[in-house]
């Protein structure tokens, strides 16, 4: 029993060595022009619905803790590193695997990469590790009262994930059916109950996450969607000339074929927003201009559906990876900013983002690759 005690606690100190590691290797942390727009809410602690807020709402306490990014780095790491602890604690009978697994899976390429970013993408990936982590280790714990304190804890870590990013809610869901699953394990109740438990749950998660918001934003709405509907009618136009996009949300009213081209990349959005392009687009934060929007998306859908069907697939060809070289896998330094935060990189963060940098359109990096296995 003591053996076993003894390499359990080893596999999660390991954990914890493995998270201050990576800290380590990219301290402080890298950030882009995302990253920075949340710690400029966190510091002021004055939100906006850009971005989910729950993210900078965390974030502003753990600054004040560690001033900086870093405080940011290391939370993110611990999460992650927690969580595969967790899963290997209770899925594997041999801890000597259990710490090769540990290290294997923390240090892999896309992991680690991604690991050295202050993202709300990594926030929300490193805390639904440690969700499933919880729950796995709730499935094998006999003790109710261990149980119900690890379910209670995946309840806010689930409510954490969909805050920071509000698409969690597709892999939050499953894992409420397991959370009910586990909750009911020992009891004499049907399948249909455990669904409806589980759906209760994730209802419940939403509601709070809503109302979460709702509270921390105090500003009008940047109403978000409209950057894809958007990208999609600058698409159109620039597959056919026509101006599909609402002249209200034109800066130039004139504008050519090329004008559409010349703001249209697949797999970036933003790019319609360039400040220094004067074809760029205006966003709005008036809901009837964005009714107007909406209106000319749904219309030119209908009119060029195999158009934007096209456009979609050329997105989603690079999201997976399918182009000759991967777009964006990951961040490689830390954005020039107005915050007086250094862009310079230690000699340890150079030689490992060298190592990364190489690797960087292999298979490792390509998601169709992972899709395939």
């Amino acid at each position: 029993m003591k053996r076993v005690f003894e390499s359990r606690l080893l596999l999660y100190f390991a954990a914890f060595l493995g998270a201050i590691t990576v800290t380590y290797l990219f301290f402080p942390g890298f950030m882009s022009k995302d990253s920075f727009e949340q710690f400029t809410e966190a510091q002021s602690f004055h939100f906006t619905d850009w971005h989910p807020p729950m993210m900078a709402f965390v974030w502003h306490f753990i600054d004040l803790i560690w001033p900086g990014q870093q405080g940011m780095l290391l939370f993110n790491n611990l999460l992650f590193w927690l969580g595969m602890a967790f899963i290997l604690d209770s899925r594997s009978s041999r801890k000597e695997l259990s710490l090769l697994f540990l290290f294997v899976i923390g240090f892999f390429p896309p992991v680690i990469a991604l690991l050295s970013t202050i993202w709300k993408d990594v926030a929300m990936g490193s805390d639904l590790v440690l969700a499933v982590g919880l729950l796995s280790k709730a499935s094998t714990v006999d003790e109710c009262k261990t149980k119900r304190i690890l379910l209670c804890m995946n309840f806010f870590v689930l409510l954490y994930a969909i805050g920071v990013r509000h698409n969690a809610i597709t892999a939050v869901l499953p894992l409420c059916f397991w959370m009910s699953h586990i909750t009911l394990k020992n009891a004499i109740t049907s399948m249909k109950k455990k669904i409806v438990i589980g759906s209760l749950i994730f209802a419940s998660l939403v509601l709070f996450n809503a109302i979460a918001t709702k509270t921390l934003i105090d500003e009008p709405s940047y109403l978000p969607t409209q950057w894809f509907m958007a990208h999609d009618l600058t698409a159109i136009s620039a597959m056919t000339g026509e101006k599909t996009v609402p002249k209200v949300f034109q800066n130039n009213k004139n504008m050519t074929y090329e004008d559409w081209i010349s703001i249209y990349q697949p797999f970036r959005v933003e790019k319609i927003y360039n400040p220094k392009n004067p074809n760029r687009l205006k966003m709005t934060r008036n809901p009837q201009e964005l009714k107007i929007l909406f209106t000319a998306w749904l219309s030119a859908l209908t009119r060029h559906p195999l158009l934007y069907l096209r456009h979609r697939i050329m997105l989603g060809a690079f999201q997976w990876g399918f182009a000759e070289e991967v777009w964006y896998p990951f961040q490689t330094g830390i954005q020039n900013n107005d915050m007086g935060i250094s862009t310079e990189l230690s000699s340890r963060t150079k030689i490992t983002v060298m190592i990364l940098y190489a690797l960087r359109n292999s298979l490792l990096f390509r998601g169709w690759f992972y899709l395939l296995l």
